[in-house]
């Protein structure tokens, strides 16, 4: 079995497929450096136009980047809830 992190492919399964539903909205964040700062946004994957993303902002470092992204995630998925 393969471990990604703390999980495991088979958990990682098992959350897709309780989450098989059509009207679900399915994002992803990207985290990468800009210049001297940390870039960090949120997007669909069915959106076509990426340069217009859900969330967006700059960071002094790639940590603060990702627990903001992780921050706007978790939001998100608590009020669709």
């Amino acid at each position: 079995m393969m471990v990604i992190g703390r999980r495991t492919i088979s958990h990682l399964n098992r959350m897709r497929a309780m989450s098989d539903h059509d009207d679900d909205l399915h994002l992803h964040a990207r985290i990468f450096r800009a210049g001297c700062d940390w870039y960090a946004d949120i997007g669909d994957h069915t959106d076509s136009t990426p340069e217009d993303p859900h969330w967006h902002g700059f960071y002094a470092s790639q940590r603060a980047a990702l627990d903001a992204a992780c921050q706007q995630l978790l939001l998100r998925a608590t009020s669709s809830a």
